[in-house]
């Protein structure tokens, strides 16, 4: 299953390019790679906007288990958002919000979306 993610909060983009280093760092994973958005008229290039990923069975877990590590780590007030392909999305909050629950809201949302795999 491919899935998107997103950051916001902070300097979205030192926060996206920080996920990613992350996300670099699991074995386990696909490699991650930066998408860019479509520079509007007038601009002369495109900024990164989220980060790709192809998770293989059994990758979600591997992939909530880091980023509500990642988020334990942060201290900037984020926001990560996990788009998958069917339109689900799961918006974690990362202050205000125990990670471990938003984590397994993420993963059961996921989950469903990915057939239960």
């Amino acid at each position: 299953m491919d899935v998107r993610i997103t950051v916001e909060g902070g300097d979205t983009a030192a926060e996206l390019r920080s996920l990613l280093a992350w996300l670099r760092r699991e074995d386990e994973l696909g490699p991650p790679r930066l998408a860019t958005a479509v520079p509007a008229k007038g601009e002369m290039g495109a900024l990164a906007d989220a980060i790709l990923l192809m998770l293989a069975s059994g990758g979600m877990t591997v992939l909530t288990s880091s980023v509500r590590t990642y988020l334990k780590q942060r201290r900037a007030d984020v926001k990560i958002t996990i788009h998958t392909p069917d339109g689900h999305k799961v918006v974690i909050d990362g202050k205000g919000v125990p990670a471990d629950d938003a984590m397994r809201a993420a993963r059961h949302a996921i989950e469903q979306a990915d057939g239960g795999k």
